[in-house]
């Protein structure tokens, strides 16, 4: 029997090796500014306060009421600092790649297949939204609580124990906080039940058989599909409905689902445009007949987690990458299972000239490597174009520090010549002073007649990304 020093050995090293391989393309993340609709988020949330934020975990009419949840502490004790931000989020990463370990753990009973998959989870640079800009913290927290509720059902489940009235009140808890960071999770509950089709069927229909269904899987399954429909419903019906918004108004056809697999699919696999028509589909096929050849429970699950888990978006015509978060881990389980089921072969296969386990480890350790320069490439073409989208804000607010203005309160505020095409001028202003009594106005966007800018209580001008005080209070 192997000592407990030996058995967590080899534990220890893949998570260094994870972590630092995180931190090496990562780590320059705690240097990013605010990204562009951070100041719309932070905004809104502000105005709601603490009291408004906490009942709005509870109305699911809500958008995204978790957000404020990170938010809204951070900038209370932080204001417009974006170091703070960017820490809270990379310690959630690495919190995310510990719960893809204990997915792919519980799903595959392999180590080798949950450390390269929470490897290839750990860093995507096609998903670089994630580790660049804050303003994605919905794709994160819901990533968090969607695989914190499997997880937890995972851990009862595979090692064959019923779910206690706790587990269902936690499951369910850490999945209503999914629904609340982003959409993406309402298939956790399709997730349960086919992870009980894959790794418990049903047998034969006796009592017995329909008693444990009932005790054991039901409850859960069924309370969270309860909450999914509720869910759903809130989201697509009434007049601040979600799916009223432009860019959430979907279009059920099969242009829109192959546009949105499309993107899914070479974002996923590190193409710009190759899998497109005939090659897209055939991905698909060739994903289901190597799970169908090996008959195998893990990457028949895999697949239908590829397959299924885009689902909240595909048809949405506002498709950005960091929404694949989620399936992203449904492709790194699947493509680990295979390589390290290639690997053994290839190994077992080249026995007579060299020591097998010497060759499946020179094997696994090129498909890192090449795996890190494929990211590392991508990087080099994306990193930059995300740093450059959070300069202007950041900009503005290093003005604002340096000028350190003060107005007094039910002020009119007017802000001239602002170098933004929207409004995060007014929501910049919002937070730096913190005065709800205020009235902040973007001469850019309401053309103000001279007599409205002669009542202005104060008026800032920009001159370029300089900013200057025109007219102080008499």
């Amino acid at each position: 029997m192997p000592s407990r020093r030996s058995a967590w050995g080899p534990r220890l090293a893949w998570a260094a090796f994870i972590l630092a391989d995180f931190l090496w393309f990562a780590w320059d993340g705690l240097a990013a500014r605010f990204a562009p609709d951070d100041m719309m988020n932070m905004a809104k949330y502000w105005e709601k306060g603490f009291r408004g934020l906490g009942a709005a975990q509870f109305d699911s009419t809500s958008y995204r009421p978790m957000g404020g949840l990170f938010y809204r502490p951070i900038f209370h004790f932080s204001g417009l600092d974006p170091f703070p931000y960017r820490l809270a989020i990379l310690l959630i990463l690495v919190a995310n790649i510990y719960l893809v370990y204990r997915f792919a753990s519980y799903l595959s009973g392999s180590g080798l297949v949950a450390a390269l998959a929470a490897l290839a989870t750990s860093y995507h640079a096609r998903l670089a939204d994630i580790y660049y800009s804050t303003s994605v913290i919905y794709d994160i927290l819901c990533f968090t609580f969607f695989f914190a509720a499997f997880d937890w059902y995972l851990r009862r489940r595979s090692a064959g124990l019923s779910l206690r009235l706790r587990d269902t009140f936690l499951i369910l808890a850490l999945y209503v906080c999914a629904l609340n960071s982003k959409e993406m999770a309402v298939t956790l509950p399709v997730f349960l039940c086919l992870y009980e089709c894959f790794y418990h069927p049903p047998g034969a229909c006796r009592w017995a058989g329909i008693r444990d269904w009932v005790l054991v899987r039901a409850p859960v399954t069924l309370s969270a599909s309860a909450i999914t429909l509720l869910y759903i419903y809130a989201k697509t019906h009434g007049a601040v409905a979600l799916a009223a918004t432009n860019g959430y108004r979907p279009e059920f056809s099969p242009r829109r689902f192959m546009e949105s697999s499309q993107l899914e699919v070479n974002s996923i696999l590190y193409s710009w445009d190759f899998f497109a028509g005939w090659k897209l589909v055939l991905v698909w096929v060739v994903l289901l007949a190597v799970a169908g050849w090996k008959r195998d429970r893990l990457l028949g699950f895999s697949w239908t987690f590829i397959l299924l888990s885009p689902l909240p978006i595909v048809f949405l015509e506002r498709r950005v990458h960091c929404c694949l978060y989620i399936p992203l881990a449904g492709w790194a389980l699947f493509a680990s299972a295979v390589f390290v089921e290639l690997a053994g072969r290839l190994a077992r296969a080249l026995s007579r000239w060299a020591h097998a386990p010497l060759v499946e480890t020179v094997l696994i350790s090129a498909g890192i490597s090449l795996l890190g320069v494929t990211a590392a490439w991508h990087r080099q073409n994306i990193v930059p174009t995300l740093a450059a989208s959070q300069e202007t804000t950041w900009a503005v607010i290093r003005q604002l520090r340096n000028l350190d203005p003060k107005v007094a309160p039910e002020s009119k505020v007017l802000f001239v010549d602002d170098p933004f095409k929207e409004w995060d001028m007014y929501f910049i202003a919002q937070l730096w002073f913190r005065d709800r009594t205020l009235e902040p106005r973007l001469q850019r966007k309401l053309s103000l007649p001279e007599s409205e800018i002669a009542e202005m209580d104060y008026i800032f001008q920009f001159r370029g990304l300089t900013l200057a005080q025109v007219k102080p209070p008499n």
